[in-house]
């Protein structure tokens, strides 16, 4: 028996061998092909141009993908992602691995660079999204509504820190054709590409928090046209002039509470203020006001039209005159350009414009090749040349080489966006501030007035009307640098008057003073007529005034000077003989002051406005009466007041033909000019409306202008302006005569 079980346990073991063996094999067998198929499998995705390509280590026993919400990602059981991603999008591959990573780093400081391993990623049906363990993130979005499709890049780095770079390279094919610190340009035959970002590398582009790269198309910009305006809302007078009103209205609010408490109140918001209250009646009570705002010891020659302290300032406006002229010789040897940046240097040219110094000034910009000037130089030399050219064609004529380029200049600043124009922003430039787009606005006006260009007076006004909508969320400081740029017609703000000229010295005036007339009899006596509301004061330095020997007589009253002249609440004056400067305080008793000095007879003044002096020459020599003669924006103006029409209407009465026959000799003088006729009513409750009646009074004198073979009608304009713009109050007959007129004006060329 126990032999027996010996055989029979003997026989058991090769049938365990054999299991035992067959389970080794299966082991084997299984493992191999487990290893045999599980291996590194990579994903493969397109969205439009941008092809995505990924590895990762998948179990093909279990599922792959899984989809929900249209939104596809790698599923949970299938997670392994290997450290490698690649993406491109039309020539241009950002791609990472182990070896080139993508990398975060903090422009702060106070953390370390750190490489980022790729955890997952998921797509929809225009943007790729790839998350890395540390919780940062970058997206590639394809801007399918663009026939282009554009690409966005973008990144958010993990907390604390706020910049990313990502490696790329060029795909074969495509060559880098320009490259700068924030730009890659790339061609293929026909085709130019874009790649904009806050930092490019020649193998990596650097993101910073929440800011985008972009890659899109080159499309050549075409330049700005001045004449693209024509049609544009926001460009006539009347929106510009809306714009102008709530400006000011502005000013005035503003300024109570920027002031309240304040105790730093500069000296040239107190003009600001001033200047506006005084535009609408307040004046006695806005110097009161501001008076107490600014301590004397910190007034200059800028507030004396207001405060006084004459003799003083007197010295700080004698040394910046005597600096201007230091800064102009200067500039003018250096070819120094940025001279016309300064705003002031246009009263200096305007005083001063029949020396040789001034000559030279405007003479140098044309001598400078290449011409480029800033923006700044080119808004400068633009109104410069309005402001010369309103008093001296010739003068002005020297700028005429350099003014087409000073207007591509500001153009080249600008874009047409849809139904409106912008400033364009400069990459790595400083942005303009809101001055300097004011600057060139105002600039563009002052041009096309004064050349009777609208193109570029709508420019300026729309550009200007769109900066001003801003001002709300400014500082007062801010807004009021706008002030003497933009307000032109507030003689309330200080500003240059000149009176004439004496050979080539010029005689003129720091005022606040809506008119001064200077002008000198045959004897030598010079008659200066100050208008200003009635009862209130203001103060004045005239320099030029020759001696008078103490013989004033101001509202034919003799007076003697007195040191103390300004303290009395009445007119005064004192006066430096060596600097020939004439302190004068005037008290208004009536509208227009007359002061009268008795200097030696002269025989080479001559006024301030040759074209003026010359059109009332002829007007004096064709016997016409009632005929004022003055210059605006647009031309030089014949003022015909108290014209007769038949009551009521638009019928020229037989009296006033030979008036008109005598200007229309005058203006047969200026024949490549066209014309502009308007018509004023005075104000009256009773009677035809005043709009449609001063149109058809317009339409009157210009059909006679015609019939006398003065222009076609096609060269003469013509606009009514009812009673909206009266020279005069209204309350005597008299003054609704001189309300009641017709304004002819040579147009500028």
């Amino acid at each position: 028996m126990r032999k027996m079980r010996t055989i029979v346990k003997m026989r058991r073991h090769p049938i365990v061998s054999f299991f035992t063996l067959a389970a080794v094999y299966a082991v084997i067998i299984i493992g191999l092909f487990i290893i045999q198929f599980r291996t590194d499998n990579s994903i493969s995705r397109s969205i439009g141009n941008l092809l995505i390509s990924l590895a990762r280590e998948e179990d093909a026993s279990v599922g792959s993908d899984s989809v929900s919400d249209g939104t596809a990602t790698i599923s949970e059981e299938s997670a392994r992602l290997k450290n490698t991603m690649s993406v491109s999008f039309r020539g241009i591959t950002f791609s990472a691995d182990d070896s080139k990573p993508v990398k975060i780093s903090s422009s702060k400081g106070g953390v370390d660079e750190r490489n980022l391993v790729l955890d997952s990623w998921s797509e929809t049906d225009s943007s790729a999204r790839f998350s890395f363990t540390d919780g940062s993130s970058l997206s590639f979005t394809v801007d399918s509504a663009s026939p282009e499709q554009n690409l966005v890049v973008s990144a958010r780095p993990a907390e604390g820190y706020d910049t990313m770079s990502i490696p790329y390279a060029v795909n074969s094919g495509y060559a880098v054709s320009d490259q700068t610190e924030q730009s890659l340009t790339l061609s293929r035959k026909n085709a130019v590409y874009v790649f904009s970002a806050p930092s490019v590398s020649s193998d990596r582009i650097v993101l910073k928090d929440s800011l985008m790269a972009s890659y899109a198309p080159y499309v050549e910009e075409k330049p700005f046209e001045y004449a693209s305006v024509e049609g544009l809302s926001g460009t006539d007078d009347t929106s510009y002039s809306a714009a102008l009103a709530t400006y000011r209205q502005l000013i005035a609010d503003k300024f109570s509470s920027y002031s309240s408490g304040n105790t730093s109140i500069a000296e040239t918001d107190v003009l600001v203020y001033v200047a506006e209250m005084g535009s609408r009646g307040s004046f006695p009570h806005a110097v009161q006001t501001a008076g107490k705002l600014v301590p004397a010891a910190k007034r200059t020659f800028l507030t004396a039209p207001y405060f006084g302290n004459l003799t003083a300032m007197g010295r700080g406006l004698s040394a910046r005159t005597l600096k201007f002229a230091s800064d102009v010789k200067t500039a003018v040897a250096e070819k120094d350009l940025s001279i016309f940046t300064i705003p002031e240097i246009q009263d200096y040219a305007v005083c001063q414009r029949k020396t040789q110094a001034v000559r030279d000034l405007m003479a140098f910009p044309a001598q400078i090749s290449p011409f480029n000037p800033s923006i700044d130089e080119a808004s400068g030399l633009l109104s410069l040349y309005a402001k010369i050219r309103r008093l001296d064609k010739a003068l002005a004529a020297k700028l005429d080489p350099v003014i087409s380029l000073c207007l591509a200049t500001i153009a080249g600043y600008l874009h047409r966006n849809d139904d409106t124009i912008v400033f364009k922003e400069e990459d790595g430039a400083e942005p303009l501030t809101l001055e300097q787009k004011v600057r060139a606005g105002q600039a563009l006006i002052d041009f096309g007035s004064v050349r009777n260009k609208t193109e570029y007076t709508e420019t300026g006004r729309l550009l200007i009307s769109q900066e001003l909508k801003s001002c709300e969320d400014e500082s007062f400081p801010t807004i009021s640098e706008l002030y003497p740029v933009i307000v032109k017609d507030n003689p309330f703000y200080p500003h240059v008057a000149v009176l004439g000229y004496y050979g080539e010295r010029p005689v003129w005036a720091w005022t606040c003073a809506s008119a001064i007339d200077y002008s000198i009899k045959a004897d030598g006596v010079v008659d200066m007529n100050i208008t200003f509301p009635l009862e209130n004061s203001h103060f004045m330095i005239v320099t030029g005034v020759p001696d008078f020997h103490s013989q004033i007589e101001i509202q034919k009253l003799r007076f003697r000077t007195d040191p103390r002249f300004e303290a009395y609440n009445s007119s005064g004056y004192a006066y430096d003989q060596n600097g020939q400067m004439l302190f004068l305080k005037s008290r208004h008793k009536s509208r227009i002051e007359l002061i009268r000095l008795f200097c030696d007879p002269v025989t080479d003044f001559v006024g301030p406005d040759d074209s003026i002096a010359s059109m009332q020459k002829m007007v004096q020599e064709m016997g016409v009466s009632d005929v004022t003669v003055k210059q605006s924006d647009e031309g030089l103006v014949l003022s015909v007041e108290k014209i007769q029409f038949e009551a009521e209407s638009a019928v020229l009465r037989p009296s006033e033909y030979p008036k008109i026959e005598k200007i229309a000799q005058i203006l047969k003088s200026y024949p490549d000019n066209d014309i502009m006729v308007s018509g004023h009513t005075a104000k009256s409750n009773i009677g035809r409306p005043a709009q449609p009646l001063s149109e058809e009074r317009a339409d009157a004198v210009a059909d006679y202008l015609v019939q006398l073979g003065v222009r076609t009608r096609d060269h003469i304009q013509t606009q009514g302006y009812g009673d909206t713009r009266p020279i005069s109050p209204n309350d005597t007959e008299e003054e609704r005569s001189k309300n009641r007129r017709v304004e002819i004006t040579i147009l500028n060329n």
